[in-house]
């Protein structure tokens, strides 16, 4: 069984009244919203990545702004050796 062929959990619920008897079936919300996300998450994969990747240059663009404005300044130079010796050891 695949993780997103999981069956939501049916309980059922009875509410009686003078008049009649009426059996209500309810779905666990959490469960379907679980698999709403994944679902979401599966077929939006791509997109998300870009988002996340546009997330982690603001950041980056955000610390070299801080970085500038620091005295001594820390130049652009030493900045993107940083940077590139950060990639090299995340490789």
């Amino acid at each position: 069984m695949d993780i997103h062929e999981e069956p939501l959990i049916d309980t059922e619920e009875t509410v009686e009244t003078p008049e009649s008897k009426w059996t209500i079936k309810k779905r666990s919300l959490f469960k379907f919203s679980s698999q709403a996300v994944r679902k979401f998450v599966t077929d939006n994969t791509g997109l998300l990545l870009v988002l996340l990747s546009q997330v982690f240059i603001s950041m980056m663009n955000a610390a070299v702004k801080q970085l500038s404005t620091i005295d001594p300044p820390v130049s652009a130079l030493q900045m993107i050796l940083v940077r590139t010796a950060s990639h090299m050891v995340a490789r």
